[in-house]
This record gives structure tokens, C-alpha cells and sequence, in this order.
């Protein structure tokens, strides 16, 4: 169930900061504030590319888009390739 979390944790290295740490607080959050901000900031570049492959149409005679299909599917390829490089920050 937690295999993504578990296999995180067995490649980590493992340093004695990390074992002598003393546990987080059941009160403390669980996304904090830096967290919120860097969620906040992609989601608003994401969706400014989006739309503006979207609804500039200057772009399109330089990508060689003809129809509303092949523009939504140009716009959907960028959102993942952006999601991808995201996980590599």
C-alpha cells in the first residue's frame, strides 16, 4: 500500500541527524507554509503556459497547428511534460 514511501525511505541514506531527530508534534502540519507556496507557484505557471499555447494564436503558424484537436492535444502534451519536469526539481 505504501510501497512508494517505503522504497523512499530504504534508498535514502540514512545519516544520525535523521535517527536522533525527535518526532513531529500530532499538531504540526502536515503540508507547511513553503510547501503551500511552491504548490501555489507551479500550479499558477502551469496554468499560464496552458493557456497561453491555448488561446495565442500567433502561435500556431510557427508550431504548423491546423485544428482545434491537434491545439488541445499540444496543450495536454505541454501540462504532462510539465509535470514531468516537475518531479526532477
Amino acid at each position: 500500500m505504501d510501497s512508494g514511501a517505503a522504497l523512499a525511505l530504504a534508498t535514502s541514506p540514512q545519516t544520525s541527524a535523521i535517527l536522533t531527530r525527535k518526532p513531529d508534534s500530532k499538531l504540526s502540519p502536515l503540508i507547511t507554509f513553503s510547501m503551500i507556496k511552491m504548490i501555489i507557484a507551479e500550479s499558477i505557471y502551469q496554468i499560464s503556459i496552458s493557456f497561453l499555447i491555448l488561446y495565442n494564436n500567433e502561435i500556431w503558424n510557427w508550431v504548423g497547428l491546423e485544428n482545434e484537436a491537434q491545439i488541445r492535444t499540444f496543450v495536454f502534451n505541454t501540462f504532462v511534460f510539465m509535470q514531468l519536469m516537475n518531479e526532477f526539481k
